[in-house]
Protein backbone atom coordinates (compact mmCIF):
# COMPACT_ATOMS: atom_id res chain seq x y z
CA UNK A 1 0.00 0.00 0.00
CA UNK A 2 1.43 3.39 -0.96
CA UNK A 3 2.18 5.49 2.08
CA UNK A 4 -0.44 8.12 2.84
CA UNK A 5 2.25 10.19 4.57
CA UNK A 6 4.72 10.40 1.67
CA UNK A 7 3.06 13.37 -0.15
CA UNK A 8 3.12 15.44 3.07
CA UNK A 9 6.76 14.59 3.69
CA UNK A 10 7.81 15.52 0.15
CA UNK A 11 5.92 18.82 0.36
CA UNK A 12 7.72 19.77 3.58
CA UNK A 13 11.12 18.82 2.17
CA UNK A 14 10.58 20.86 -1.01
CA UNK A 15 9.35 23.99 0.78
CA UNK A 16 11.81 24.00 3.69
CA UNK A 17 15.08 25.08 1.93
CA UNK A 18 13.75 28.51 0.93
CA UNK A 19 12.99 29.22 4.59
CA UNK A 20 16.09 27.68 6.11
CA UNK A 21 18.74 29.20 3.84
CA UNK A 22 17.58 32.70 4.72
CA UNK A 23 18.93 32.31 8.27
CA UNK A 24 22.49 33.30 9.17
CA UNK A 25 22.70 33.39 12.97
CA UNK A 26 23.51 30.15 14.70
CA UNK A 27 21.55 29.55 17.94
CA UNK A 28 21.38 26.86 20.58
CA UNK A 29 18.19 25.37 19.11
CA UNK A 30 18.36 22.97 16.17
CA UNK A 31 15.44 21.74 14.06
CA UNK A 32 15.48 18.61 11.89
CA UNK A 33 12.81 17.82 9.31
CA UNK A 34 12.88 14.80 7.05
CA UNK A 35 11.54 11.51 5.85
CA UNK A 36 11.81 8.34 7.89
CA UNK A 37 11.76 4.94 6.26
CA UNK A 38 10.59 2.48 8.91
CA UNK A 39 7.72 0.24 9.92
CA UNK A 40 9.17 -3.18 9.19
CA UNK A 41 7.02 -5.81 10.87
CA UNK A 42 6.17 -9.50 10.86
CA UNK A 43 2.63 -10.74 11.44
CA UNK A 44 1.53 -14.31 12.12
CA UNK A 45 -2.14 -14.91 11.38
CA UNK A 46 -3.54 -17.81 13.43
CA UNK A 47 -6.59 -20.10 13.25
CA UNK A 48 -7.26 -18.95 9.70
CA UNK A 49 -9.68 -20.76 7.42
CA UNK A 50 -12.53 -21.20 9.91
CA UNK A 51 -15.78 -20.30 8.16
CA UNK A 52 -18.74 -21.04 10.44
CA UNK A 53 -22.23 -22.04 9.41
CA UNK A 54 -24.95 -19.43 9.77
CA UNK A 55 -27.69 -22.06 9.78
CA UNK A 56 -29.86 -23.24 12.65
CA UNK A 57 -31.05 -26.69 11.60
CA UNK A 58 -32.61 -27.91 14.85
CA UNK A 59 -33.52 -31.57 15.27
CA UNK A 60 -35.26 -33.61 12.58
CA UNK A 61 -38.57 -33.88 14.49
CA UNK A 62 -39.44 -30.18 14.63
CA UNK A 63 -41.05 -28.29 11.75
CA UNK A 64 -39.12 -25.03 11.34
CA UNK A 65 -37.47 -22.80 8.79
CA UNK A 66 -34.17 -24.36 7.76
CA UNK A 67 -31.66 -22.60 5.51
CA UNK A 68 -28.80 -24.54 3.98
CA UNK A 69 -25.72 -23.68 1.94
CA UNK A 70 -27.53 -24.87 -1.21
CA UNK A 71 -31.19 -24.17 -0.50
CA UNK A 72 -33.90 -23.78 2.11
CA UNK A 73 -37.01 -25.54 3.43
CA UNK A 74 -39.53 -23.18 5.04
CA UNK A 75 -42.90 -23.56 6.72
CA UNK A 76 -45.96 -24.15 4.54
CA UNK A 77 -48.16 -21.18 3.51
CA UNK A 78 -50.94 -22.86 1.52
CA UNK A 79 -54.48 -21.50 1.77
CA UNK A 80 -57.91 -22.68 0.60
CA UNK A 81 -59.97 -20.76 -1.95
CA UNK A 82 -61.78 -19.21 1.01
CA UNK A 83 -58.53 -17.85 2.42
CA UNK A 84 -58.26 -20.38 5.22
CA UNK A 85 -54.82 -21.76 6.02
CA UNK A 86 -54.58 -25.43 5.12
CA UNK A 87 -53.92 -27.56 8.23
CA UNK A 88 -50.49 -29.15 8.44
CA UNK A 89 -50.33 -32.34 6.37
CA UNK A 90 -46.57 -32.97 6.52
CA UNK A 91 -45.89 -31.05 3.30
CA UNK A 92 -44.73 -27.55 2.43
CA UNK A 93 -44.93 -25.44 -0.69
CA UNK A 94 -42.08 -23.13 0.37
CA UNK A 95 -38.65 -24.45 -0.53
CA UNK A 96 -35.82 -23.94 -2.98
CA UNK A 97 -32.68 -25.68 -4.09
CA UNK A 98 -29.71 -24.72 -6.25
CA UNK A 99 -28.58 -27.62 -8.41
CA UNK A 100 -30.05 -30.74 -10.02
CA UNK A 101 -27.15 -32.73 -8.55
CA UNK A 102 -29.05 -32.56 -5.25
CA UNK A 103 -31.81 -34.83 -6.62
CA UNK A 104 -31.53 -38.40 -5.32
CA UNK A 105 -30.58 -41.04 -7.87
CA UNK A 106 -34.08 -42.55 -7.83
CA UNK A 107 -35.69 -39.09 -8.06
CA UNK A 108 -37.64 -39.57 -4.84
CA UNK A 109 -36.24 -36.64 -2.90
CA UNK A 110 -33.89 -33.69 -2.58
CA UNK A 111 -30.71 -33.51 -0.48
CA UNK A 112 -29.80 -30.23 1.22
CA UNK A 113 -26.31 -29.53 2.53
CA UNK A 114 -24.91 -27.17 5.11
CA UNK A 115 -21.14 -26.58 5.05
CA UNK A 116 -18.59 -25.05 7.38
CA UNK A 117 -14.81 -25.21 7.69
CA UNK A 118 -12.48 -25.48 10.67
CA UNK A 119 -8.99 -24.01 10.43
CA UNK A 120 -7.94 -24.41 14.06
CA UNK A 121 -4.14 -24.53 14.20
CA UNK A 122 -3.63 -23.05 10.73
CA UNK A 123 -1.11 -20.20 10.59
CA UNK A 124 0.35 -18.00 7.86
CA UNK A 125 3.03 -15.33 8.23
CA UNK A 126 3.80 -12.16 6.31
CA UNK A 127 6.37 -9.37 6.44
CA UNK A 128 5.96 -5.63 5.90
CA UNK A 129 8.87 -3.92 4.08
CA UNK A 130 8.30 -0.57 5.79
CA UNK A 131 7.12 2.79 4.45
CA UNK A 132 8.16 6.41 4.11
CA UNK A 133 6.86 8.75 6.79
CA UNK A 134 7.44 12.05 8.52
CA UNK A 135 10.26 12.66 11.01
CA UNK A 136 10.76 15.85 13.08
CA UNK A 137 13.16 16.68 15.90
CA UNK A 138 14.05 19.65 18.11
CA UNK A 139 17.50 19.64 19.72
CA UNK A 140 18.79 22.04 22.38
CA UNK A 141 22.56 22.55 22.65
CA UNK A 142 23.70 22.75 26.28
CA UNK A 143 27.50 22.83 26.04
CA UNK A 144 30.39 23.34 23.57
CA UNK A 145 34.01 22.27 23.75
CA UNK A 146 36.75 23.85 21.65
CA UNK A 147 36.58 26.57 19.01
CA UNK A 148 35.03 26.29 15.59
CA UNK A 149 35.51 27.71 12.13
CA UNK A 150 33.08 28.43 9.32
CA UNK A 151 31.02 30.49 11.78
CA UNK A 152 30.16 27.34 13.71
CA UNK A 153 30.44 26.17 17.30
CA UNK A 154 33.21 24.05 18.72
CA UNK A 155 33.97 20.61 17.32
CA UNK A 156 32.34 18.83 20.26
CA UNK A 157 28.96 19.69 21.79
CA UNK A 158 26.02 18.00 23.40
CA UNK A 159 22.45 18.62 24.52
CA UNK A 160 18.96 17.13 24.72
CA UNK A 161 16.40 16.48 21.99
CA UNK A 162 12.73 15.73 21.50
CA UNK A 163 11.38 14.21 18.30
CA UNK A 164 8.56 12.26 16.77
CA UNK A 165 7.94 10.13 13.70
CA UNK A 166 4.78 9.11 11.86
CA UNK A 167 4.61 6.04 9.60
CA UNK A 168 2.05 3.80 7.97
CA UNK A 169 2.06 0.07 8.62
CA UNK A 170 0.58 -2.45 6.21
CA UNK A 171 1.03 -6.22 6.26
CA UNK A 172 -0.99 -8.37 3.89
CA UNK A 173 -0.88 -11.94 2.68
CA UNK A 174 -2.81 -14.06 0.19
CA UNK A 175 -2.67 -17.86 0.04
CA UNK A 176 -4.78 -20.98 -0.50
CA UNK A 177 -4.79 -23.20 2.58
CA UNK A 178 -6.39 -26.48 3.62
CA UNK A 179 -9.11 -26.70 6.26
CA UNK A 180 -11.36 -29.39 7.72
CA UNK A 181 -14.69 -29.55 5.89
CA UNK A 182 -17.76 -30.13 8.06
CA UNK A 183 -20.96 -31.09 6.25
CA UNK A 184 -24.52 -31.82 7.36
CA UNK A 185 -26.81 -33.51 4.79
CA UNK A 186 -30.59 -33.51 5.22
CA UNK A 187 -32.79 -35.48 2.80
CA UNK A 188 -36.43 -34.56 2.14
CA UNK A 189 -38.98 -36.70 0.30
CA UNK A 190 -40.93 -35.41 -2.71
CA UNK A 191 -43.81 -37.69 -1.61
CA UNK A 192 -44.25 -39.10 -5.10
CA UNK A 193 -43.94 -35.80 -6.98
CA UNK A 194 -41.59 -35.43 -9.93
CA UNK A 195 -38.38 -33.62 -9.07
CA UNK A 196 -38.17 -30.24 -10.84
CA UNK A 197 -34.89 -29.35 -12.51
CA UNK A 198 -32.66 -27.05 -10.49
CA UNK A 199 -32.37 -24.32 -9.67
CA UNK A 200 -35.97 -24.27 -8.50
CA UNK A 201 -38.01 -22.21 -6.06
CA UNK A 202 -41.50 -22.90 -4.73
CA UNK A 203 -44.20 -21.63 -4.46
CA UNK A 204 -44.33 -20.99 -8.17
CA UNK A 205 -46.97 -20.22 -10.75
CA UNK A 206 -47.36 -19.70 -14.46
CA UNK A 207 -49.89 -17.76 -16.48
CA UNK A 208 -52.01 -19.50 -19.14
CA UNK A 209 -53.98 -17.63 -21.78
CA UNK A 210 -56.99 -19.27 -23.49
CA UNK A 211 -59.23 -18.12 -26.31
CA UNK A 212 -62.93 -17.97 -25.49
CA UNK A 213 -65.72 -19.00 -27.89
CA UNK A 214 -66.45 -15.35 -28.67
CA UNK A 215 -62.86 -14.77 -29.73
CA UNK A 216 -61.76 -12.97 -26.57
CA UNK A 217 -58.92 -14.23 -24.42
CA UNK A 218 -58.65 -14.93 -20.72
CA UNK A 219 -55.51 -15.32 -18.63
CA UNK A 220 -55.33 -17.58 -15.60
CA UNK A 221 -52.68 -18.13 -12.95
CA UNK A 222 -51.94 -21.81 -12.45
CA UNK A 223 -50.16 -22.98 -9.31
CA UNK A 224 -47.11 -25.00 -10.36
CA UNK A 225 -45.69 -25.42 -6.85
CA UNK A 226 -44.17 -28.78 -5.99
CA UNK A 227 -44.87 -29.98 -2.46
CA UNK A 228 -41.99 -31.29 -0.37
CA UNK A 229 -41.97 -33.14 2.92
CA UNK A 230 -41.63 -30.53 5.68
CA UNK A 231 -39.24 -32.63 7.81
CA UNK A 232 -36.00 -34.34 6.77
CA UNK A 233 -36.29 -38.12 6.99
CA UNK A 234 -32.50 -38.56 7.00
CA UNK A 235 -29.56 -36.61 8.41
CA UNK A 236 -25.86 -37.40 8.19
CA UNK A 237 -22.88 -35.35 9.41
CA UNK A 238 -19.30 -35.76 8.21
CA UNK A 239 -15.96 -34.12 8.99
CA UNK A 240 -13.17 -34.39 6.41
CA UNK A 241 -9.65 -33.22 7.35
CA UNK A 242 -8.12 -31.06 4.56
CA UNK A 243 -11.41 -31.45 2.70
CA UNK A 244 -11.72 -27.79 1.73
CA UNK A 245 -9.46 -25.38 -0.14
CA UNK A 246 -9.75 -21.92 1.40
CA UNK A 247 -8.64 -18.94 -0.68
CA UNK A 248 -7.63 -16.42 1.97
CA UNK A 249 -6.55 -12.81 2.20
CA UNK A 250 -5.45 -11.37 5.55
CA UNK A 251 -4.36 -7.81 6.29
CA UNK A 252 -3.16 -5.62 9.14
CA UNK A 253 -3.38 -1.92 8.33
CA UNK A 254 -2.52 0.98 10.60
CA UNK A 255 -0.42 3.97 11.57
CA UNK A 256 2.11 4.39 14.33
CA UNK A 257 3.24 7.62 15.97
CA UNK A 258 6.42 7.48 18.05
CA UNK A 259 7.86 10.08 20.42
CA UNK A 260 11.45 10.12 21.66
CA UNK A 261 13.43 12.08 24.23
CA UNK A 262 17.06 11.87 25.24
CA UNK A 263 20.57 13.37 25.15
CA UNK A 264 22.62 13.84 22.00
CA UNK A 265 26.35 14.19 21.28
CA UNK A 266 27.99 15.79 18.19
CA UNK A 267 31.53 15.57 16.86
CA UNK A 268 32.64 17.74 13.94
CA UNK A 269 35.98 16.60 12.47
CA UNK A 270 35.92 19.23 9.68
CA UNK A 271 33.99 22.45 9.14
CA UNK A 272 31.19 21.15 6.91
CA UNK A 273 30.84 17.62 8.25
CA UNK A 274 29.66 16.46 11.66
CA UNK A 275 28.40 13.26 13.22
CA UNK A 276 25.59 13.25 15.75
CA UNK A 277 24.37 10.44 18.01
CA UNK A 278 21.35 10.35 20.29
CA UNK A 279 19.72 7.79 22.58
CA UNK A 280 16.92 7.76 25.10
CA UNK A 281 13.37 6.69 25.87
CA UNK A 282 10.60 6.30 23.29
CA UNK A 283 6.82 6.05 23.44
CA UNK A 284 4.70 4.71 20.59
CA UNK A 285 0.98 4.93 19.86
CA UNK A 286 -0.16 2.36 17.32
CA UNK A 287 -3.59 2.02 15.69
CA UNK A 288 -4.27 -1.27 13.86
CA UNK A 289 -7.16 -2.75 11.88
CA UNK A 290 -7.37 -6.51 11.24
CA UNK A 291 -9.42 -7.66 8.23
CA UNK A 292 -9.76 -10.87 6.25
CA UNK A 293 -11.51 -12.41 3.26
CA UNK A 294 -11.80 -16.21 3.22
CA UNK A 295 -13.65 -18.25 0.58
CA UNK A 296 -13.85 -22.04 0.81
CA UNK A 297 -14.30 -23.97 -2.43
CA UNK A 298 -16.61 -26.87 -1.65
CA UNK A 299 -17.12 -27.92 -5.28
CA UNK A 300 -16.89 -26.42 -8.75
CA UNK A 301 -20.16 -24.54 -8.27
CA UNK A 302 -20.27 -24.04 -4.50
CA UNK A 303 -18.33 -21.70 -2.21
CA UNK A 304 -18.86 -20.37 1.29
CA UNK A 305 -17.21 -17.19 2.48
CA UNK A 306 -16.39 -15.02 5.47
CA UNK A 307 -15.47 -11.37 4.85
CA UNK A 308 -14.83 -9.21 7.92
CA UNK A 309 -13.34 -5.77 8.55
CA UNK A 310 -12.51 -5.38 12.22
CA UNK A 311 -12.52 -2.23 14.33
CA UNK A 312 -9.35 -0.21 14.84
CA UNK A 313 -7.55 -1.08 18.06
CA UNK A 314 -5.03 1.14 19.86
CA UNK A 315 -1.80 0.03 21.50
CA UNK A 316 0.62 2.10 23.61
CA UNK A 317 4.07 0.95 24.62
CA UNK A 318 7.34 2.28 25.99
CA UNK A 319 10.80 1.43 24.69
CA UNK A 320 14.14 3.01 23.89
CA UNK A 321 15.75 4.39 20.76
CA UNK A 322 19.06 5.33 19.19
CA UNK A 323 20.00 7.48 16.17
CA UNK A 324 23.24 8.11 14.31
CA UNK A 325 23.36 10.90 11.70
CA UNK A 326 25.91 12.41 9.35
CA UNK A 327 25.35 16.17 8.88
CA UNK A 328 26.58 18.07 5.80
CA UNK A 329 26.52 21.86 6.40
CA UNK A 330 25.67 24.09 3.43
CA UNK A 331 25.82 27.27 5.52
CA UNK A 332 26.77 27.74 9.19
CA UNK A 333 23.10 27.29 10.13
CA UNK A 334 21.63 25.01 7.44
CA UNK A 335 22.55 21.56 6.24
CA UNK A 336 21.43 18.13 5.19
CA UNK A 337 21.49 15.00 7.28
CA UNK A 338 21.26 11.28 6.65
CA UNK A 339 21.20 8.58 9.29
CA UNK A 340 19.90 5.38 10.78
CA UNK A 341 17.40 4.94 13.61
CA UNK A 342 16.87 2.09 16.02
CA UNK A 343 13.83 1.63 18.23
CA UNK A 344 13.06 -1.20 20.64
CA UNK A 345 9.70 -1.80 22.34
CA UNK A 346 8.97 -4.02 25.29
CA UNK A 347 5.71 -5.52 24.04
CA UNK A 348 4.47 -7.30 20.94
CA UNK A 349 0.80 -7.05 19.95
CA UNK A 350 -1.94 -9.63 19.54
CA UNK A 351 -5.31 -8.94 17.91
CA UNK A 352 -8.23 -11.38 18.10
CA UNK A 353 -11.11 -11.32 15.61
CA UNK A 354 -13.74 -14.06 15.31
CA UNK A 355 -11.44 -16.73 16.76
CA UNK A 356 -8.63 -15.65 14.44
CA UNK A 357 -5.50 -14.00 15.77
CA UNK A 358 -2.86 -11.67 14.39
CA UNK A 359 0.42 -11.50 16.31
CA UNK A 360 2.49 -8.47 15.31
CA UNK A 361 6.23 -8.38 15.97
CA UNK A 362 7.40 -4.79 15.93
CA UNK A 363 9.71 -4.93 18.95
CA UNK A 364 12.86 -3.94 17.10
CA UNK A 365 12.67 -1.43 14.27
CA UNK A 366 15.70 -0.30 12.29
CA UNK A 367 14.98 2.60 9.96
CA UNK A 368 16.60 5.15 7.71
CA UNK A 369 16.03 8.90 7.69
CA UNK A 370 17.09 11.83 5.53
CA UNK A 371 16.24 15.52 5.63
CA UNK A 372 17.15 19.13 6.33
CA UNK A 373 18.55 20.57 9.55
CA UNK A 374 18.85 24.18 10.68
CA UNK A 375 19.61 26.32 13.73
CA UNK A 376 17.26 29.13 14.70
Amino acid sequence: MRSKLLPLTLLLLVSAPSLLLAQTDRSNLQFLLGARFAGQATVTFGNVGTIPSNSVLGDTTTVMNRRYSDGAVLSDVRFTDDGEKIPSDGRTNRWRYDNSSQILEDGSGIAFNDFSTDGAGNTVSADAPGSAGLDMEFALRLADYGTGGFGMTGPVNWGISFGFGLNDLNVKYRETIKATLNATRDVYSLLGATAPDGPFSSPSAEFITITNSDGTTSTFSVDTSVLLQDLPYSRTSTSTPDGADVDGYWEIDGTFLSFRFGPWFRWRPIDRLSFRASAGVSATVLGLTFSYDERARISEDRTISAIVDGDTERYDYIGYYGTLDAEFWITPVTGLYVGVTYQNASTDMRIALNNRTAELELSTSVGFRIGITTHF
